[in-house]
């Protein structure tokens, strides 16, 4: 349980740093979400059609060990969905995603029995 409060705060730690071009950044205004949305609706839809899973799991069983290494395994320019499941352990890594790989989901399992 608190290993899964820890990344969640971690997770919001380094999506509030993000930086993220153009159309994608929300506005700071109420009255421009509904706009923004409709700017945005018609990639995140495309991105997002059939997603790429990429899972992450410390003890090896997975795609990759890390979620660096997992980062580092998307192209620049993605332009469809891809998550990274992050599997049950101890991840002790500072996690940089840069701006020209959109479209990454990072998704913690919660217990066992729940996953990809």
């Amino acid at each position: 349980m608190a290993y899964t409060i820890t990344l969640i705060k971690t997770l919001f730690f380094i999506l509030k740093f993000l930086l993220i071009e153009g159309k994608f950044m929300i506005p700071a205004e109420k009255s421009q979400l509904e706009r923004w949305f409709e700017t945005t609706r018609d990639d995140v839809s495309a991105a997002s059609s059939y997603p790429t899973v990429i899972n992450v799991r410390v003890d090896g069983s997975g795609d990759f060990k890390t979620v660096t290494d997992a980062i580092n395994s998307i192209p620049s320019g993605n332009n469809e969905r891809v998550v990274v499941s992050i599997g049950l352990g101890n991840y002790t890594e500072k996690i940089t995603i840069g701006r020209d790989k959109p479209f990454i989901t990072l998704w913690a399992r919660q217990h066992a029995g729940f996953g990809f």
